[in-house]
């Protein structure tokens, strides 16, 4: 039979542990700021006038539009997902202090734009975003968490693009992958 104290043993958590569970929390938490300013930067958005032009962007201008690759970018930003956490699981030793550090990089990155997105309100540069917050929403802190969790949810925010989080996270992924290993 086996003793209170060796069935601790076996499930204590180590510091790394501890350390990427915290990182994860700040990360989700992160992650909600993130998603409150861009709402903050939808809801603005519908205070600027009609006659402000969006910036001039290549891609919008020569690639046509078609719907069904409109959530492409976040399939991709999944995949890269999948494929950083998978080089630093089967090829590291040190994992859980790869996992928190490559958390910890995007975590900054998000904050700087969270910080961005909400100073800077530009008009939305597709025709086709058409899911609009009222300037006042009416469950303003809980509004991130419902978009998030529909399927087109990382991709319905229309305001924030002067500081792209789907190239952030592009070359974040890429320079962890080359450097990690």
């Amino acid at each position: 039979a086996m003793t209170l104290a060796a069935a601790t043993r076996r499930w204590s958590v180590s510091r790394d542990d501890w350390t990427l569970i915290k990182t994860i929390a700040r990360y989700a938490l992160v992650g909600y700021v993130m998603g409150v300013t861009n709402d903050l930067a939808d809801a603005r958005g519908t205070l600027l006038p009609d006659h402000y032009a969006p910036l001039p962007d290549i891609g919008f201008d020569y690639v046509p539009h078609v719907p069904e690759l409109a959530t492409l970018p976040d399939h991709l930003i999944k995949l890269l997902f999948i494929v950083v956490f998978l080089r630093i699981f089967l090829a590291s030793r040190a994992r859980r202090q790869l996992a928190a550090l490559f958390l910890e990089q995007h975590m900054l990155l998000m904050l700087l734009r969270s910080l961005t997105v909400a100073l800077t309100i530009l008009p939305a540069p597709a025709p086709t975003c058409s899911y609009r917050v009222s300037a006042k929403p009416a469950h303003f802190l809980l509004e991130p968490l419902l978009r998030m969790l529909r399927p087109d949810g990382l991709s319905s925010w229309c305001n924030d693009m002067l500081y792209s989080g789907h190239a952030m996270f592009f070359v974040l992924g890429a320079l962890f992958i080359n450097e990690s290993g």
